[in-house]
């Protein structure tokens, strides 16, 4: 389901020619986010206003199963930077939880399992439904959830005790 719904994403905004794959043992895959039809250039570019230098704004897609988190061992994926100035797509983020890495601003996706009397613990989820979550940490990204829902409300479930 992780690398699923992060194919789609980058399938989306890299124009849909980009083929995408799992970064597992990579540990991070990097793929254009391209502009919106119509806007002259054809990758979206960040501005330093330090040195107004500009480079191609990145999608990292990771995948942090294999780590134990350690500040030593995130250091190559040089998260402050991503962070900073690129999207980011992270599998396995609570492999960070030691550290002080991860924005305060950042959307939580989670992906559960819906059973339906089936063995959970079957290495064939692939078919099986998901709950997606969205949680919001700070300002802007509780805006970004709120002006989605509209167009999600056949989706949404509002019963209180419908935790998986």
């Amino acid at each position: 389901g992780k690398t699923t719904l992060a194919q789609g994403f980058i399938q989306t905004a890299s124009g849909g020619s980009t083929q995408v794959t799992s970064p597992t043992y990579l540990l991070c895959n990097t793929y254009p986010y391209l502009c919106e039809e119509g806007e002259e250039d054809t990758e979206k570019l960040i501005v330093d206003p330090k040195d107004e230098a500009t480079e191609p704004l990145l999608i990292h897609h990771m995948d942090l199963y294999r780590l134990s988190g350690t500040p030593q061992e995130l250091s190559p994926l040089n998260l402050p930077h991503v962070f900073q100035h690129h999207v980011s797509l992270i599998e396995w983020p609570q492999r960070m939880a030691g550290t002080t890495m991860l924005p305060k601003q950042h959307l939580t996706v989670r992906l559960n399992i819906i059973s339906e009397g089936k063995n959970e613990s079957s290495n064939n989820n692939e078919h099986q439904p998901r709950k997606v979550q969205l949680i919001p940490h700070g300002k802007e990204w509780e805006k970004r959830v709120q002006s989605v829902i509209p167009y999600m409300e056949d989706w949404i479930s509002r019963e209180e005790d419908d935790v998986s």
